[in-house]
């Protein structure tokens, strides 16, 4: 089997006690040595979702923080009334509430439903949610707000 053809393996050169390599052993290339530093890591489907939400509120109740059982009690209501019995059963784990601004984690492919039935969704006083992002890495969706501070007039 000739070395350009499929299946070729590479082989080292043998060492030669005398010093003097043949011409064939100088014509075969030496197949190259794993590097053990470097490792690749893919990660096809993650687990988790990582969504930024704003709680909306009438301008009567401006100004007030908002409480983590409000928070779950509206979440919960605009997934019941944008996706049903499958809404309510979507688990939902709380991250951080400060002030207004509420960050949750979801399963991965639950994602695009929460996001759309929180968005969605606003009660008969004027409450209501904002996502102000996603993610599949929770430290991207801290920091990035996609310019919407230009429309947001701050």
């Amino acid at each position: 089997m000739a070395a350009n053809e499929p299946g070729h393996l590479l082989e080292e050169p043998s060492h030669n006690p005398t010093g003097t390599t043949s011409s064939e052993e100088s014509t075969r290339i030496k197949a190259p040595k794993p590097n053990p530093s470097a490792s690749e890591v893919t990660i096809k489907k993650p687990t988790w979702a990582y969504i930024h939400l704003q709680h909306l509120g009438p301008p009567s109740e401006k100004g007030q923080p908002l409480d983590a059982v409000t928070a779950q009690l509206h979440l919960s209501a605009g997934l019941r009334a944008f996706l049903g019995l499958h809404g309510t059963a979507i688990p939902v784990d709380f991250l951080k509430i400060e002030n207004q601004q509420v960050w949750i984690r979801v399963p991965a492919e639950d994602c695009q439903a929460v996001v759309a039935a929180a968005g969605g969704w606003s009660d008969s006083r004027g409450h209501g949610w904002r996502a102000r992002g996603w993610s599949f890495w929770s430290a991207s969706v801290a920091g990035r707000d996609a310019g919407q501070d230009l429309f947001d007039g701050t």
